[in-house]
């Protein structure tokens, strides 16, 4: 398979069409698995550690939020239940921001289908803390210059919640610790969150 840039956008728009990738993790791709209706994770685990940590480092509900790759928007559901209201998300799937919005009615208009890079390229207007779940790992290296745009998005934090070290299935490895310090970011927290893999590192930037 080549794994251009189109071809990994063409795969997130709508993983349940693609045919030469690996049932087993074409199932964690859809809609369905990230509303946790399908039994082969506790998705929402990973959701309850995203809450626990923006609670210690942005205790202002007033804060606003972007969720780069929300999919269903799960997290910005539980930052909405937190009185979290300043929510936004930005998702290339039309079809998993339709599902999302279906199950979760007060995401309705909060999510923007649009692939990152494209979102990026528009200037957005900035947030207090950015972040992103099992997302920047996909993203194609060739899409390597979002990272100076994210930096200069976030007012204050970036949260990364991401499989580092393999490659694969469309997962493209990166220290993203190397990449936001250089970014004039400085890491807060470090952990293994094992809510997705063993190998997914929880990770909090604080702007220097």
């Amino acid at each position: 398979m080549d794994l251009n840039i189109d071809t990994v956008h063409e795969y997130w728009k709508d993983p349940s069409k693609a045919k030469d990738v690996r049932l087993a993790f074409r199932a964690m791709c859809v809609p369905e698995f990230f509303l946790g209706l399908t039994g082969i994770a506790d998705v929402h685990r990973a959701s309850r550690n995203l809450m626990g940590n923006v609670r210690e480092f942005l205790p202002d509900k007033e804060s606003s939020i972007l969720e780069l790759g929300c999919n269903v928007g799960r997290n910005l559901m539980y930052l909405h239940t937190a009185d979290y209201e300043n929510i936004y998300g930005v998702e290339i799937s039309q079809r998993a921001v339709e599902v999302g919005e279906a199950y979760y009615t007060a995401l309705r208009g909060k999510i923007e289908v649009s692939s990152i890079e494209d979102y990026l390229r528009g200037d957005p207007e900035q947030f207090d803390m950015v972040f992103t779940y099992s997302c920047l790992m996909h993203i194609h290296p060739d899409s390597n210059w979002i990272f100076p745009k994210m930096a200069a998005l976030a007012k204050r934090f970036i949260f990364t919640n991401e499989v580092e070290a393999t490659s694969g299935s469309f997962k493209y490895p990166r220290n993203y610790q190397v990449i936001f310090e250089r970014l004039g970011f400085v890491q807060r927290k470090l952990f293994v969150c094992d809510a997705a893999s063993p190998l997914t590192l929880f990770r909090v930037f604080e702007k220097n």
